[in-house]
């Protein structure tokens, strides 16, 4: 058999069950849109036919390193398969316990029968499996009506106490379809017909208190709901609280991270996110440290622990003023992108934009540049999030700007009014890119930006924050980098002197106010 022909027999000898599964699996988790496109056109083929496969796929990025790809998709199927069949298997075994429960009353021996039975309510009860445990109570009643009836009632209590607990999982999980309904409906800006749905929502006594979710499950769905809302809100202090709060619930419950690291993961960025916005740097460390000890077994838990771990560490780097630090971990960046071929464009661009950002800071221009055309160059990234992208390219204007290329910042600027509107970017990253617009020119040359106009632009944010919310809600590097960037040029200090000043202003006004609300 030809190696070309491995991935395309694999994904024949899949069942229906498996296939449905790995697609749910790589949209849900790893979000590899040309993977997904890939494994279905494979599975539509009869025989394997790479020139049809390049006929489909004309024009598609991927197809320059078809092999990479597919490599990479062979990887994706067989670590979905492994947890398609791990999480079967407790399922399994207790079902297969059962089953011989069921052999061994039909012959009579019930003692034996008994001990088959015990051992898989165990077994579903460690994996709070409530479904499988009524089916094992069932069999136990059955067991003790052929013996005796003296602890049928002592059952019967197990029974309600089951039931009652999935009659509250099932109450948590339509709260949280009706919270994340709404949100996933009203995307960031809900309105007020739609925040008074959320708040009925959550005024129902379940959402009061974490106490009355009983179970793994509902204390989870208990966090992640208020966590949600709050995030929407903008309460960066009950994020940090509820966020806090599910990860304990899962440290608490380690099978539960061996069972699902990526879930862990998530959450765990989540989290420390939150501890960079509240600057709660001892907590961020710590869970980086958690996030480099956690057993990645597969590449695709190796890609997510990478994408977590270095965003926060470079978004620590730059609200901190520790560049050089964050310029470490550069080289190891570049190579998880070669190890990594089928990272998510916009988890790529993102990391990206924090690296350009840390060159610029540390004034070093030219590696800024490379690393922006790598992305304005590549054409399967102009998809990602309109505003993510639209950022790479005021930081392109600023680049050219340090190079002193003032003629062609303008017109990067001029020749793309559709990128550079009001609407589609923060409010100083419009006042910079339109007074950059507006450079007068002398003797066929744009006239250098001044001191003076950067300190102009700086001040007409300032007076626009007083009366919006824009610098305030999101406390963080992506959103303080520029302001941070315009005073460095306008006072002609270093940015890595300028940034460290404003965290340390920062931190003596949080400690201030810290002082008063005791």
């Amino acid at each position: 058999m030809k190696q070309s022909d491995d991935l395309f027999d694999l994904i024949k000898s899949l069942k229906k069950t498996e296939k449905r599964y790995f697609k749910i699996y790589a949209t849900r988790h790893s979000e590899q849109a040309n993977s997904v496109k890939l494994f279905s056109a494979l599975d539509k083929l009869e025989e394997y036919d790479e020139e049809q496969l390049r006929r489909i796929f004309k024009g598609e990025k991927f197809l320059e390193q078809l092999a990479v790809a597919k490599h990479y998709l062979c990887k994706i199927i067989l670590e979905s398969m492994t947890l398609y069949h791990s999480q079967a298997s407790a399922n399994l075994e207790v079902s297969h316990l059962l089953q011989q429960t069921e052999f061994l009353m039909n012959r009579g021996l019930i003692d034996q029968a008994a001990k088959k039975v015990a051992k898989a309510e165990t077994i579903a009860t460690r994996a709070e499996n409530y479904k499988k445990m009524l089916e094992c109570y069932s069999w136990e009643r059955t067991i003790l009506m052929k013996s005796n009836y003296k602890d049928l009632t002592s059952l019967f209590e197990k029974e309600k106490e089951v039931l009652n607990l999935l009659l509250n999982i099932i109450e948590y999980r339509q709260l949280s379809f009706q919270v994340y309904g709404v949100l996933k409906e009203a995307g960031r800006t809900p309105n007020e017909h739609q925040w008074a749905e959320i708040y009925n929502v959550l005024a129902n006594p379940l959402l009061t208190d974490s106490s009355k979710a009983l179970s793994f499950e509902a204390k989870a769905h208990f966090f992640n709901i208020h966590a949600g809302v709050h995030f929407v809100e903008g309460d960066t202090a009950k994020i940090y609280e509820y966020t806090k709060a599910h990860i304990e619930l899962l440290e608490q419950n380690p099978a539960r991270v061996r069972f699902r690291p990526k879930a862990y993961i998530d959450s765990l960025h989540n989290y420390l996110h939150t501890c960079l916005d509240m600057r709660y740097f001892d907590e961020l460390e710590i869970g980086l440290e958690k996030l480099k000890r956690l057993p990645m077994d597969t590449p695709y838990m190796q890609e997510a622990a990478f994408i977590t771990f270095h965003s926060l560490d470079l978004l620590m780097r730059l609200t901190t003023g520790d560049f050089i630090k964050g310029l470490e971990s550069v080289h190891e960046i570049e190579e998880g992108f070669e190890k990594y071929p089928g990272l998510q464009s916009t988890e790529k661009v993102i990391l990206s934009d924090r690296v350009i950002r840390l060159f610029l800071a540390t004034g070093n221009p030219n590696m800024a540049l490379k690393w922006v055309n790598s992305i304005l160059n590549d054409v399967s990234l102009r998809n990602i999030r309109k505003d993510i992208y639209t950022s790479i390219k005021v930081l392109n204007v600023l680049i050219h700007l340090e190079l002193k290329n003032y003629d062609f910042a303008q017109y990067l600027v001029k020749s793309d009014t559709r990128s550079f509107r009001k609407d589609s970017m923060s409010y100083l990253e419009y006042l910079t890119v339109r007074n950059i617009a507006t450079l007068p020119v002398k003797n066929k040359k744009v006239v250098p930006p001044s001191a003076e106009l950067f300190q102009k632009i700086l001040n007409e944010y300032q007076m626009y924050c007083q009366v919006e919310s824009e610098g305030q809600s999101n406390n963080h590097s992506a959103s303080s980098f520029l302001p941070a960037w315009i005073e460095s040029r306008s006072t002609q200090l270093p940015m890595e002197e300028v940034v460290r000043n404003r965290f340390s202003n920062e931190i003596q006004k949080s400690s201030y106010l810290e002082r008063i609300n005791a």
